[in-house]
């Protein structure tokens, strides 16, 4: 009866410390501290003095998650979460134990005969360890190693199969642990992409409200319509206070843009198509406003972009007005120094007209009146009437100050015009000009008078850059020839001293100039001319002498 007794205890306790040990790893959900649990247990049951909890992760690796000491001090615990090495736990034998899946407890001794080369094991050590693996479905999750004062005899059979089933509990409860974490994890960097995405969305939202762009997409199968927050503001609406929609938009586009706007819009929902677009839109109390739309259309889904571009436009008047403005004053001021040869060419027509008026009434006054020598010097008058109205004509057209009048002009007459202005200065630095060859019909499309402002620019300087040739002659020659790609060239040489490289790369720099007492705005003035016309100028080297300015417009269609 004592016997049963006893026997009937032993079950009871054992069945509670089940019930503890059972107890006390599935309230832990947290890895550390479950690791923390688990060694301490491990300890307690079977009275060892140091454990070691390894587990196996994803490619089989293992890792040691922490080791557990008895002391005076009481039980410690050292997380490590590095591989297990080889002077920390007998590797050979946690092999083993894996491979079979089975748990050993054995003494020193007999470890030491089945696992000589390992290097562990030759340390000094307790009398008798364990190692148990730690199974989930007949998979290993991981290895519990112990190490006990006592002989291995001495540990009795309760203790190990109560090991057992903590190893198996604990397989469970690491894999959910494991999992745990796994979903902490998951769910940080959930949190952590949806602060990003929030983040990005707001950098994108201020990029957009500072450069004034405003992005859509459409769904042309589901008609679906959504528009960002700076897309709703460029079209005059607080964002969510209407429901996007194309018709909705269109009320806002101009009326003369409408048909433009209308036409994009059939042409991409026909076929996957990118449109770009300028139109105005007219907003209540804020009025025009020029915006420029960009849209991509691959299968069903068109993306694209709305710009308000109005202050680039402003921006871009008040420029061309300032440079229009530079370009008349520059203009005065070469009429300034042109006053002399001016003059001159305004003071020869008035005086062949005196003087063929006098000799005409001499004429007429004679006792018998010579008529024909009379109606001579009136066609003398006349002529020399037209050319003097064509100089003033030349000349209030480059000083007047009026917006650029784009068309078609001849070149070669526009060349003879302005060289008829400076005849006198030319002639003063005693330039033999070489006209090009007679090309009637080489029609240049532009401002005629901002052309010919280039052309005095580029003679002028020409004619000052000879002005200390000696020994050769002094030579300005000009040609004209039709180019392909429906453009038209002018050339303007001389014979002078010729440009550096360095001066040819500069020359139209502004406030570069390579006179002693030039601004350096001529070059550039010209320069700016001529690309407002889509043309290019450029400087070459003359041969064998001088330098070659040419430049390029386009022809008038057509011609």
């Amino acid at each position: 009866m004592t016997a049963m007794s006893t026997d009937a205890s032993n079950d009871l306790q054992m069945a509670m410390t089940v019930a503890r040990i059972t107890q006390a790893l599935s309230q832990e959900i947290v890895l550390e501290n479950l690791v923390r649990t688990l060694l301490r247990l491990a300890l307690e049951v079977c009275g060892a003095q140091r454990g070691t909890l390894i587990t196996r992760q994803l490619g089989n690796t293992l890792r040691t998650e922490a080791c557990a000491r008895t002391g005076p001090a009481g039980l410690s615990v050292q997380m490590s979460g590095l591989p297990p090495a080889a002077d920390e736990v007998p590797l050979s034998l946690l092999d083993t134990v894996i491979r079979s899946r089975e748990a050993m407890r054995c003494s020193i001794d007999e470890a030491r005969m089945s696992h000589a080369d390992d290097p562990y094991l030759q340390q000094a050590l307790p009398h008798s360890l364990c190692c148990l693996p730690m199974c989930k479905q007949s998979e290993v999750v991981g290895v519990l190693y112990l190490e006990h004062a006592l002989p291995a005899g001495d540990a009795v059979q309760a203790q190990f199969a109560l090991l057992q089933l903590l190893a198996a509990q604990a397989a469970i409860s690491l894999e959910n642990a494991r999992q745990y974490a796994q979903l902490v994890e998951e769910n940080a960097l959930r949190r952590q992409a949806e602060q990003t995405m929030r983040r990005s969305e707001e950098w994108l939202a201020l990029g957009q409200r500072i450069s004034h762009t405003g992005t859509f997409r459409f769904n042309h199968r589901s008609g679906a319509l959504d528009w960002s927050d700076e897309h709703f503001r460029i079209f005059g609406w607080e964002p969510g206070t209407v429901t996007p929609s194309g018709k909705l938009a269109f009320s806002r586009v101009h009326p003369q843009d409408r048909g433009r706007f209308a036409q994009a819009r059939a042409d991409i929902s026909q076929r996957d198509l990118q449109v770009d677009l300028e139109f105005r839109i007219v907003i209540p109390e804020r009025g025009v406003r020029h915006v420029v739309a960009r849209g991509w259309r691959t299968g069903d889904e068109e993306v694209g972009t709305l710009t308000d571009v109005t202050e680039v436009k402003a921006a871009e008047s008040a420029l061309r007005a300032a440079q229009s403005d530079l370009a008349h004053v520059s203009r005065v001021a070469v009429m300034g120094e042109l006053a002399t040869s001016i003059a001159h060419e305004v003071n020869q027509p008035l005086t062949a007209i005196v003087t063929n008026a006098g000799a005409s009434l001499r004429w007429l006054a004679r006792s018998e009146p010579n008529l024909e020598e009379a109606r001579t010097g009136l066609k003398d008058i006349v002529q020399e009437g037209q050319r003097l109205g064509q100089v003033i004509r030349g000349l209030r057209a480059l000083v007047k100050k009026q917006d650029p009048v784009f068309a078609g002009f001849e070149l070669q007459e526009a060349i003879e015009q302005a060289l008829m202005l400076i005849r006198t200065e030319l002639d003063l630095h005693q330039v033999i000009v070489r006209l090009p060859d007679p090309a009637p019909g080489i029609q240049a499309y532009g401002d005629r008078i901002q052309i010919q402002q280039v052309m005095l620019n580029l003679m002028l300087n020409a004619a000052e850059a000879m002005a200390q040739v000696e020994g050769r002659p002094r030579e300005l020659g000009i040609s004209v020839m039709a180019v392909p790609g429906g453009r038209v060239q002018v050339s303007i040489s001389d014979s002078g001293p010729g440009l550096s490289q360095a001066s040819r790369d500069r020359v139209f720099e502004s406030f570069y100039s390579t006179k002693t007492n030039g601004l350096g705005m001529g070059l550039p003035i010209s320069r700016a001319l001529i690309e407002s016309h889509g043309g290019r100028i450029w400087a070459d080297a003359g041969s064998p002498h001088g330098a070659i300015f040419s430049f390029e417009l386009p022809a008038l269609p057509g011609n």
